[in-house]
């Protein structure tokens, strides 16, 4: 989906973004965040959203990126700091975003793999809703990459990328 958006149509790449953001941080919120508390206390479930948050901060800082406020630390044109120097900003952001679902995704392969393994009908439904999951997240992944100048195919390529530690998680999980 969002190799469609191109660069013309700002309202709707906005409205797709905004969308996906509001999907993957109503499940955090009405789904996720409910769940943690049952397990565990609440101050548990706030630290552990502190270092997931400075898990993405780390990730900023290991694969700067310019935009979202940034600015250029020297006088030429090309940024002091970012991923490769001749990536645009949204490109950047949008790698960023894949390394971080990448990451996120070992865990989501290894409750699918838990999942079949101790339930199959669990697992599969997991893998189902998790699979509806990913659909913002292609969105939110996606749509940077094409606005900053990723062909079609490279846009689907780091998406796909990105899955592929739901697959190892999966195995691992299921063993």
């Amino acid at each position: 989906l969002s190799t469609l958006v191109d660069g013309k149509s700002e309202k709707l790449s906005s409205f797709l973004m905004g969308i996906s953001g509001g999907v993957v941080l109503s499940v955090v919120i009405c789904s996720m965040a409910p769940e943690a508390v049952s397990y565990c206390s609440v101050p548990v479930v706030i630290i552990f959203a502190i270092l997931g948050a400075l898990a993405v901060e780390l990730l900023h800082r290991v694969f700067p990126h310019m935009g979202h406020g940034h600015t250029e630390k020297n006088t030429d044109s090309k940024p002091a700091h970012s991923i490769k120097k001749n990536t645009s900003p949204l490109a950047q952001t949008g790698i960023l975003l894949c390394l971080g679902v990448a990451i996120h995704n070992l865990p989501d392969g290894l409750a699918i793999g838990a999942g079949i393994e101790g339930n199959s009908t669990f697992g599969i439904v997991l893998a189902v809703l998790l699979l509806i999951h990913n659909i913002p997240e292609g969105l939110a992944m996606g749509i940077p990459l094409k606005l900053g100048g990723f062909s079609r195919w490279n846009v689907v390529l780091l998406t796909l990328l990105s899955g592929i530690p739901t697959v190892i998680g999966a195995i691992l999980g299921a063993l």
